[in-house]
């Protein structure tokens, strides 16, 4: 199979979809498809890694990001200081999760089918709504390598990092988010996240941990202004 990346199909669909065809199509890349995820994925496997020979190189130019930590605070049903303690297996969002017998431009059309790389954190502190001290809960990112296939998403700054701590804010899915992901501790969503660097203090710029602290039990009990679906 050629090796080629398919920002040029990406850019194609869109001009298509602005004259009105495959408007479907075009809207689901841009927002990640039915992956449940927001639109702001990590690069798992390493940015400027060329592509292997044989396998699929997939790159899903996103749009959009979380909304402020104001905003994120109201949405979240779980604010957490946690850490991520390790990387697990990437897998295919196909009932089997084995990998889709579908070409490249096929997999761009239908964005159901991708590759999820999960992560599990440890919740080390509760500061909006409950979890269990020490409690393991797992995050599913859209993207990342299955032998020769790679999926990964453009212009991409979400990022968790086995051993690093962030404050994260999450939304409780419930019973059928972790069902869908085959995994109890499956059942959030995230919001957004501020990774903390050694000191404890987010590494963006603009707010402390105790700014994050204030804005999470200051508008926490808030109406948010929009929902996160699941």
């Amino acid at each position: 199979m050629e090796r080629r990346q398919i920002n040029a199909i990406i850019t194609v669909l869109a001009a298509l979809a602005a004259a009105g065809a495959v408007g479907i199509a075009a809207t689901s890349l841009a927002y990640g498809g039915s992956d449940g995820e927001p639109a702001y994925n990590e690069n798992v496997f390493g940015a400027g890694l060329p592509p292997p020979a044989g396998g699929f190189y997939i790159i899903h130019d996103m749009h959009g990001g979380p909304p402020s930590a104001w905003e994120a605070a109201r949405r979240s049903d779980l604010i957490a200081l946690a850490a991520v303690t390790r990387q697990l297996e990437p897998y295919w969002s196909t009932p089997d999760r084995k990998r889709p017998n579908l070409s490249e431009q096929e997999l761009v059309m239908r964005p159901q089918y991708s590759i999820y790389t999960p992560y599990e954190l440890r919740i080390k502190r509760v500061i909006k709504g409950e979890a269990n001290g020490d409690e393991a809960i797992t995050l599913n990112r859209l993207g990342g390598r299955i032998g020769d296939d790679i999926i990964v998403m453009e212009h991409d700054m979400f990022s968790l990092t086995p051993g690093a701590e962030a404050v994260m804010f999450l939304r409780d899915c419930g019973e059928e988010r972790a069902n869908r992901f085959k995994s109890p501790g499956a059942r959030f969503r995230i919001i957004d996240r501020y990774r903390l660097d050694k000191n404890g203090e987010p590494l963006e710029p603009g707010l402390t941990y105790s700014d994050l602290v204030e804005i999470a039990e200051r508008e926490g009990a808030r109406e948010p202004l929009s929902a996160t679906p699941c």
